[in-house]
């Protein structure tokens, strides 16, 4: 894997495809119903503004958490590229990645700046966006974890497309 060309205000940083190691393909929102997908009904964004956002996988193909802790370090590097924006929210999506990244618990966030250029970073602690994980299922789980993105990276549309209820995520 190479350092990831994060150009967004928002990456959203998952596990792995299982589909395929093409990094177009992370977090991708095809098919209806897998779990890029349940992010985008979760999260409330067209699919346009869902592309908007850079994805990228911690793994490719199986987890393997050192591998994991290695794409985050490149992840961190990338942050430093002048191509980076100023600013930059990185939704860390299920215990694996909070693990592997050291970062925040569901619903938290964690705020830096980079030590070299000098750029905000806020991480958000999201729970697995796929349709086993149960913690979506729990009441207000949608509208906070949409408030939060809100706060961190108000220009992204958070919730313009479908409601909170859990049915429309």
């Amino acid at each position: 894997m190479s350092i990831p060309h994060i150009v967004s205000p928002v990456l959203l940083l998952g596990e792995l495809n299982p589909r395929g190691a093409d990094p177009r393909l992370a977090l991708y929102h095809m098919p209806p119903g897998c779990s890029g997908d349940r992010l985008r009904r979760i999260l409330g964004l067209s699919p346009a503004a869902y592309l908007r956002l850079d994805r990228v996988n911690l793994c490719d193909w199986r987890w393997e958490p050192e591998a994991a802790y290695a794409r985050y370090e490149e992840v961190l590097r990338a942050l430093d590229l002048p191509s980076a924006p100023p600013r930059l929210t990185i939704a860390l999506l299920g215990a694996r990645v909070r693990e592997a990244t050291r970062g925040p618990a569901p619903f938290r966030v964690v705020s830096f700046t980079t030590w070299q250029s000098g750029r905000k970073c806020h991480l958000v602690g999201l729970p697995h966006p796929s349709g086993r994980c149960r913690e979506w299922n729990k009441p207000g789980a949608v509208d906070e974890a949409r408030r939060l993105l809100r706060q961190v990276a108000p220009e992204v549309p958070w919730g313009e497309v479908g409601a909170s209820k859990k049915e429309d995520a």
